[in-house]
């Protein structure tokens, strides 16, 4: 009766005590998803104007990638504090857990912008995406915002590809591998 004890014409009640075990993110990472570090844009011009439209399209890319459920993206107090190591793949990975870290930056030239964004992985320190966008620079807002959802679009597919690659190469899969060889045989046909 340590448990669960009986009140007489009432009911009954828990009463064992109770510790958190683990929160959302841990539950998260226990369960094999990849996180994914989206280092601050760097601004690449002397142009002062342009640290907020880096610090724009580093918040936008965050916030566009953390819609969905399959990654835990790192927060961008996190990325900030983390932007010291980002030369050293193997520390994020062994030290935060990092799997994939977007990068990018942004320049003026003339009245156009020259924004560049690339995915690498941290396991094998590759390229696994890389672009770069021209646009005019009458309206930093929309471009921030139609670079933000295609810098989303291009690396979600790659990330997943990816990540099914490394479920297949595994010789012990967890639960979330299995997840990831079910949808090779679906996606990937």
């Amino acid at each position: 009766q340590a448990i669960i004890r009986t009140f007489p014409r009432r009911g009954f009640r828990f009463v064992a005590d109770v510790e958190p075990q683990s929160t959302a993110g841990s539950a998260l990472e226990a369960a094999g998803r990849s996180r994914v570090l989206v280092s601050p844009f760097q601004n690449q011009s002397s142009d002062a104007e342009l640290n907020h439209l880096c610090e724009a399209l580093t918040e936008d890319v965050i916030s566009e990638l953390s819609h969905g459920a399959q990654f835990i993206i790192t927060s961008r107090r996190a990325a900030y504090s983390l932007a010291d190591t980002l030369g050293d793949s193997a520390a994020l990975r062994r030290e935060h857990g990092v799997r994939y870290v977007i990068e990018g930056g942004a320049r003026r030239m003339g009245n156009r912008l020259r924004i560049a964004a690339q995915l690498s992985n941290t396991e094998t320190d590759g390229v696994l995406w890389s672009e770069h966008y021209l646009r005019d620079d009458e309206d930093l807002f929309s471009v921030a915002e139609e670079v933000t959802r295609l810098i989303a679009a291009a690396v979600v597919p790659v990330m997943q590809r990816a990540d099914r690659q490394r479920a297949l190469a595994k010789a012990h899969p967890d639960a979330w591998d299995h997840v990831l060889r079910g949808w090779v045989h679906i996606h990937d046909q």
